[in-house]
């Protein structure tokens, strides 16, 4: 499962900045890596240009198949902006983390390796939620 972390109903998405400002306070440790981030946005690009190849060569792509072009150029422009978070309370921990891309106007994902990470980490997702007054959702 994932959870998908979003500004509540009527509030704005704080910027990547101003996220990990409010993370750094609240945890004790916290990598911000902007390369990282814009890393992480160019393999959604590539994905999503994969995908966009994929739907030239049917004679009747889906409706969200003209959408691409729009949701890549709008990733292209936020590249350099988003930044990849790794942060929890106990570095030595195997679980005790949480590793997620902080994107502009984007709702920020976070998945898990395991059952027990799962379990180990849902302390710090609502920490998150918390700290960055966002809802969640359970995907």
């Amino acid at each position: 499962m994932a959870h998908r972390l979003q500004p509540k109903e009527g509030k704005c998405f704080l910027t990547p900045k101003k996220a990990v400002k409010l993370l750094r306070q609240a945890f004790d440790f916290v990598d911000a890596d902007q390369s990282a981030g814009a890393d992480h946005v160019g393999d959604m690009i590539a994905h999503l240009l994969r995908i966009k190849a994929g739907y030239s060569r049917w004679r009747d792509p889906p409706p969200e198949a003209a959408r691409l072009d729009d949701v890549i150029a709008q990733l292209e422009a936020v590249r350099e902006e988003a930044i990849m978070v790794t942060l929890g309370d106990d570095t030595a921990s195997e679980f005790g983390w949480i590793r997620f891309a902080i994107i502009p106007e984007e709702p920020m994902i976070i998945g898990f390796s395991c059952g027990q990470h799962e379990d180990k980490a849902t302390p710090l997702v609502r920490r998150v939620v918390d700290v960055l007054g966002y809802n969640v959702v359970i995907d």
